[in-house]
């Protein structure tokens, strides 16, 4: 292995864990982690229960027969997924030695970004449960409201046109805002795949622009959502969270959220971090660097977009050369091995179930 030659020249070799956003969810995510890690699994289940409420981790993470059009609502798939990330880290802390503080950096997928914060300390893990679980309840509320046929697709390009390609997006996008079919670009996941957010219509319209005006035809595909994350609909959950966390600067809201959600719960956010790993923010694709940074972007992620492959360029140069995917699903580790199939020192594997967690922990360590 290239490692080897890292250890002999006495360089440290740097690492970096990523964690999913939505669309990897799918029923029973910990029903086999629960019968082999018993103590562990059934230990934070209780937790999360106590939380949640009884039912939550029977229905959405053990149960394998919940309808995946349930598990896909995004008041459910958020936390489920949330949980299912804290559970294999879990399990690989306390099974298998993993040690978040010898990780050089953390960064999550949207959603993701709050399971990044829980795991560097900043934001407790199940506060963090119960955050993205009104987060959820109040995207899909504001989607609800604003009407029509929404939705996300992934336009996938070659990689020597992603930079002519997105500029186009960007613009033909750029035309729809302020209005009730709105289009936005969401995600810029990898130099070969962006995501369109919004209306149907004006999804369908960029694209059709895109092929009439710029003589790109790319593929593109509908997500497995449940709500147009990352664009402007989405302003009443954006207002809530910032309510919740205590911000007062969030833009105007096009319209409230009817009935409002209630705030129950005090959210505590933990600055510096108790572990020396550096957190990747969504926005900036730039380490967090103060408290305010974090509080603004958990509240801002559901209106902002996500660039990914900017996060994913900055650890690349800042040196890292093991990324390792934790929590269920497999876009993360597809999306990296793709981005690097070119680079051959640069190694993506995952952890998603047991069969992965000792490769991933030796990886790791």
């Amino acid at each position: 292995m290239r490692t080897t030659s890292f250890l002999r020249s006495g360089r440290a070799i740097k690492k970096a864990i990523f964690l999913p956003g939505q669309g990897v969810q799918r029923p029973g995510m910990v029903s086999k982690m629960m019968k082999q890690y018993p103590r562990i699994v059934g230990e934070m289940v209780g937790e999360i229960d106590a939380l949640m409420g009884d039912a939550f981790s029977d229905r959405y993470l053990l149960d394998l027969n919940t309808p995946g059009s349930e598990l896909a609502q995004t008041e459910f798939a958020q936390p489920a997924i949330l949980a299912t990330s804290l559970i294999i880290m879990r399990i690989l802390e306390k099974e298998y030695g993993v040690d978040v503080n010898r990780i050089d950096y953390i960064m999550g997928h949207s959603l993701g970004e709050f399971t990044a914060l829980a795991l560097a300390g900043v934001i407790e893990p199940w506060t963090a449960v119960w955050l993205v679980r009104q987060r959820g309840k109040a995207m899909q509320l504001a989607a609800d409201q604003w009407g029509g046929k929404l939705g996300m697709y992934a336009v996938v390009m070659e990689k020597e046109r992603f930079t002519d390609v997105l500029e186009q997006l960007e613009s033909f996008c750029a035309a729809t805002r302020g209005t009730r079919n709105v289009a936005q670009v969401a995600n810029i996941n990898s130099s070969t795949q962006v995501v369109l957010s919004g209306s149907e219509a004006a999804i369908q319209s960029v694209l059709q622009s895109l092929r009439r005006w710029s003589g790109h035809d790319p593929r593109a595909v509908r997500l497995n959502v449940s709500a147009p994350f990352h664009s402007e609909i989405m302003m009443p959950a954006r207002r809530h969270l910032a309510d919740i966390l205590g911000l007062e600067d969030q833009e105007s809201a096009a319209f409230p959220l009817d009935p409002p959600l209630p705030i129950d719960r005090q959210v505590l956010l933990r600055w510096p971090p108790p572990v020396h790993t550096k957190v990747i923010a969504n926005m900036t694709a730039l380490p967090f660097e103060h408290l305010n940074q974090v509080r603004y972007a958990l509240a801002a992620s559901s209106t902002e977009p996500v660039d990914w492959k900017g996060s994913l360029d900055y650890l690349v140069q800042h040196g890292v050369t093991r990324f390792c995917a934790i929590g269920p699903g497999r876009v993360g580790r597809q999306l990296a091995g793709k981005e690097f199939a070119d680079r051959p020192e640069l190694q993506v594997i995952g952890a998603s179930m047991s069969v992965e967690f000792a490769g991933a922990a030796s990886f790791l360590s």
